[in-house]
């Protein structure tokens, strides 16, 4: 076949190839790092208002996403970066209202309940803090706590992030009861084994194939902003594992400049003797027997300090 008439059939095949390739880099990461935001909209008589504009602007990054309320007066924002949030409220013949401190954590949803707007008298607008509102989730069924930026930073983890999983009623560390090798922190969710746990990384599956535990170890916290895990009633995208599904959500930039430092101090003052080496079986010194004449060996900790900066 000529030359110049096999490359006039295979231009048509590169470019849809390329086509489908630039589509796919459009497509949102499967998995679950965004969240909810829902709200009723009513005024001050009770009655619902419809077409009424919501526009939910991020604090540090300036995203703004739009909705409009239904006729029964209810909206709902989804596929909504995790962030803080604002949002603003207007419909026609009222004043338009803002709502603060809208917190949206991954693979949840943030009711912000029932929001009255005042029919128009003046020109100001109306401000609410929605971090007032209940904390009782009451849209999702599933068990899941939400460790965030500074709680990652400021919890004695010394990097092993995984150990977040323990604070969570009947999440319990499996010691020698694993059964299994395992990466990282062996822990146990609600009797089952450890090695049943599924571990993502922005949604993106992180199991090793070969043993339990994540295949890459996340050690940076200035990297994560949100450590999501869900220990009950998943929904119907957790099909893999019948423990904990913990999820590490990574930080995007925001319109500000900012840093941090930090210092992981451990020495042995903090660490304490082994029955062994307090045990004169074992040819360690009772207290106050004398080292010198009986021959036995001192209990004393080696010295240890380590110092971590970044």
């Amino acid at each position: 076949m000529p030359f110049f008439k096999l490359l006039r059939r295979l231009i048509p095949l590169c470019s849809a190839f390329v086509v489908i390739l630039a589509a796919h880099r459009n497509l949102p990461g499967q998995g679950i790092t965004t969240g909810t935001v829902s709200g009723l909209v009513t005024d001050s008589s009770g009655a619902v208002v419809a077409h009424a504009r919501i526009i939910a602007t991020e604090i540090s990054k300036g995203i703004k996403l739009a909705a409009e309320t239904q006729s029964d007066g209810v909206f709902s924002l989804r596929a909504v970066p995790i962030g803080n949030y604002e949002l603003t409220i207007s419909a026609s013949g009222f004043n338009d209202l803002k709502v603060e401190n809208v917190f949206v954590n991954s693979g949840a949803t943030t009711d912000v309940g029932k929001i009255a707007v005042v029919v128009t008298a003046t020109s100001e607008q109306v401000q609410v803090n929605a971090a007032a509102s209940a904390l009782l989730e009451s849209s999702d069924s599933q068990v899941t706590t939400v460790f965030d930026a500074q709680q990652i930073a400021r919890l004695p983890f010394n990097n092993g992030f995984d150990t977040a999983a323990e604070l969570i009623p009947g999440v319990v560390s499996a010691h020698d009861d694993a059964f299994s090798n395992s990466n990282g922190d062996q822990f146990s969710v609600n009797g089952q084994s450890s090695r049943f746990n599924n571990f993502e990384l922005d949604g993106q599956s992180n199991n090793d194939n070969t043993i339990g535990g994540p295949q890459v170890f996340f050690g940076n916290q200035d990297a994560i902003a949100q450590l999501q895990v869900i220990t009950n009633d998943y929904s119907a995208q957790y099909g893999r594992n019948a423990g904990a599904i913990v999820n590490y959500i990574t930080k995007s930039g925001t319109n500000q400049f900012h840093g941090s430092g930090f210092e992981y101090y451990q020495g042995q003052f903090l660490s304490s003797f082994t029955n062994q080496s307090k045990n004169p079986l074992f040819g360690y010194c009772q207290p106050g027997q004398d080292a010198a004449s009986t021959g036995c060996t001192p209990t004393q900790l080696t010295r240890y300090v380590e110092n971590r900066y970044g």
